[in-house]
């Protein structure tokens, strides 16, 4: 399956044969249940653990060689005990996509297919996200980004107001 955009490539930074076999502390574990059982991102789990500035610790935690191999282990288990697989999802997912056909149900059809070409990585949504938070801005900066703001809404506004004489006939 294509990994989730916003989870960091933790197979890939599990790979390092250089294990700490450092055991994981319990707030470490409460991240790493967080992320996997709840699939939330980095940061919420590192908030709902308990951790202070979440941003920088989500970052951090994941990327640390024993709390990467947990997290790899806790999700082949459950991709075990789920018996998931791509090859299982794909073949599902074809059964529902022609069932769906035959059946007229051509937007189920249509969707099933779409997650086809997903978990094949032929079709990828591909989202911009812009974050930035007006409380880390100068108060210069709020004001020009206001004007910006109320000049493209000035280029983006039509007016539709009426005189009197088109409104009396």
């Amino acid at each position: 399956m294509k990994p989730n955009k916003r989870k960091a490539d933790v197979k890939a930074l599990s790979r390092n044969p250089d294990s700490l076999n450092a055991k994981l502390t319990e707030k470490e574990m409460k991240f790493v249940e967080h992320y996997v059982k709840q699939n939330c991102s980095q940061t919420e789990s590192a908030r709902l653990a308990g951790y202070n500035h979440a941003n920088q610790e989500g970052y951090r935690l994941i990327r640390r060689k024993h709390i990467a191999d947990k997290i790899v282990e806790m999700q082949d288990e459950m991709r075990s005990r789920a018996r998931i697989t791509p090859d299982r999802s794909l073949n599902d997912l074809m059964k529902i996509r022609d069932k769906a056909y035959e059946e007229g149900s051509y937007n189920a059809s249509i969707g099933a297919e779409k997650l086809r070409l997903q978990i094949a990585g032929l079709l990828v949504d591909k989202k911009e996200i812009k974050t930035g938070k007006i409380d880390q801005m100068s108060r210069e900066e709020v004001l020009k980004e206001l004007t910006k703001l109320q000049e493209q809404a000035e280029q983006n506004t039509i007016d539709v107001s009426f005189t009197s004489e088109e409104v009396a006939t």
